[in-house]
Order: C-alpha cells, then sequence, then structure tokens
C-alpha cells in the first residue's frame, strides 16, 4: 500500500480559514442579531419596558448570550456577542437612541461582522 503524501500545514491552515470565512456561522448569526436588535429598539415596547420583566423582550439579551454560548463560535466571534449585549443593554439604558457608547459597541460588532479572520 503506498503512503499518501502528508498535506502541509499552509495547506491545512488555509482549507480551514477558508471555512471560517466562507461560512462562518458566528458572523451571520451576529448580522442576523444585529438586525433583530435595530428593530426592536425602535419600538414603542422597548422604549417602555427595554428588556424588563413583563415587556416583550424580556430575556432576549439573556437567549442572545445562551445561543452564542452553544455555538462553536471563534474567540473573536464570541466577543462579537459580548459587544452586541453590550450595545443592547445601552439601547435599553437610553430608550434605543444612539450615543458615544452605542456607536463604539455597534462599530466593534460589525467589525466582527464585516472581518473574516
Amino acid at each position: 500500500m503506498a503512503a499518501q503524501p502528508l498535506q502541509s500545514h499552509s495547506q491545512s491552515l488555509k482549507k480551514s480559514d477558508q471555512d471560517y470565512t466562507d461560512n462562518s456561522k458566528g458572523r451571520k448569526f451576529l448580522k442576523t442579531k444585529l438586525s433583530e436588535l435595530d428593530t426592536i429598539r425602535q419600538t414603542a415596547e422597548f422604549k417602555k419596558f427595554g428588556f424588563g420583566i413583563g415587556g416583550p423582550y424580556a430575556g432576549w439579551v439573556e437567549d442572545l448570550k445562551s445561543e452564542g454560548e452553544n455555538m462553536e463560535l471563534r474567540m473573536w466571534e464570541m466577543q462579537g456577542v459580548s459587544f452586541l449585549a453590550l450595545l443592547a443593554t445601552t439601547y435599553a439604558s437610553n430608550n434605543g437612541r444612539e450615543d458615544a457608547s452605542t456607536k463604539q459597541a455597534r462599530d466593534y460588532v460589525q467589525e466582527v461582522i464585516d472581518t473574516p479572520q
């Protein structure tokens, strides 16, 4: 039986990197959840209740974190989930308005979405 040629480390990494960049579940997840947050934060219910108990969006941030933890995310994407949770809670404290804090968190989340790692 002839020995199979070994795949070089760089070829192996290239395939692995391609899998992440072309089909990153984490980046797709973040994009979907950011869009969802943008819709939520503009509603009258959100401006009244935020993510508080009794409101229609209670548990949204906890669900976001839980879903993120149950996915096989890379460190970069997990940080994106954390910044998205921060963005969500900041929106809740300022009635969905943009400010310097939300801009910074949003920029970080968007960078994770837009940048293959």
